[in-house]
């Protein structure tokens, strides 16, 4: 299958409502059926408004450049030794 036959493979897209810009993409595809409904669902937890278009639209979608705060670090944990 050749780049062009994905052109219009679906995507699900999540905009940034802020600016209306796209920040995130998913590729609706039946293999990873969980996978994408757990990704299109993290998109809708964290506020985005999400449309599903083609594969090339989301190519050629306006990508968000807005300055945003870095995700805080991680919580490390401790390993406890046996004694």
């Amino acid at each position: 299958m050749s780049e062009r036959d994905h052109d219009h493979d679906m995507t699900y897209l999540a905009i940034r409502p802020e600016c209306g810009h796209a920040i995130a993409a998913s590729v609706d595809s039946p293999e990873c059926r969980d996978d994408v409904a757990e990704e299109v669902a993290s998109y809708v937890r964290r506020g985005f408004i999400v449309t599903r278009v083609t594969a090339q639209e989301a190519r050629e979608a306006d990508w968000c450049e807005c300055p945003r705060k870095p995700a805080p670090p991680k919580a490390h944990q401790m390993a406890l030794l046996d004694a």
